[in-house]
């Protein structure tokens, strides 16, 4: 069973100190984590050489700045979205699933994973505030917005918002060449909008 945002994702908290090597780091740290992410990594990596791009650009769009629980909530991101990726292989029943739906099902599961995560408001007191459905990284909005810097939980996040931070973060992640594999073979909306995940 999925666990809810406020199971998930607890006591949120800005660090000021953005490490900005982490995109290039955090999934070195993941797959050293867990041999299940490694193995998983390894297989997306091998066949979509452009996973490594994406989780680079994932990791900036979010930084390691906005924890939760004293842990960056980019990791468990990218945690979250290869334990669900995982299941979405086994749910098929050992089934082949052509590879561009595969890499449209782990796209799909990270970005369910940062609107799931990023129901919050950044603040700062120059007034100045942010969100995933701005379309902006964090990693760019806080260099400008350093002052005194405050977190809080969003319940007022609708469905359109939800579409919007989608819409935002797959654009930002993606490039041409993923967007046009995924149009190929009729996966781009189930990604930008979520939907059923195992069929095109």
């Amino acid at each position: 069973m999925k666990k809810n945002n406020s199971e998930k994702y607890r006591n949120y908290e800005v660090i000021s100190m953005i490490d900005t090597t982490l995109p290039f780091t955090m999934v070195e740290k993941i797959k050293a984590n867990s041999k299940k992410s490694n193995e998983l990594l390894s297989v997306l990596q091998f066949d979509w050489p452009d996973v490594e791009l994406v989780l680079q650009k994932l990791t900036r769009y979010v930084t390691a700045g906005i924890q939760a629980d004293k842990k960056p909530v980019i990791q468990t991101i990218i945690e979250e979205a290869l334990d669900q990726y995982a299941v979405l292989l086994i749910e098929n029943n050992g089934k082949k699933i052509l590879d561009p739906i595969r890499l449209g099902m782990f796209l799909k599961c990270l970005i369910d994973e940062t609107v799931l995560a990023l129901r919050v408001k950044v603040c700062s007191s120059n007034g100045s505030s942010w969100d995933v459905s701005q379309g902006i990284p964090f990693a760019d909005w806080v260099m400008v917005n350093k002052p005194r810097i405050t977190i809080h939980e969003s319940s007022d996040f609708t469905l359109d918002d939800d579409l919007i931070s989608r819409r935002y973060v797959y654009d930002y992640i993606t490039n041409e060449r993923i967007k046009k594999v995924l149009r190929r073979v009729n996966y781009e909306q189930t990604v930008v909008c979520g939907g059923d995940s195992a069929s095109p």
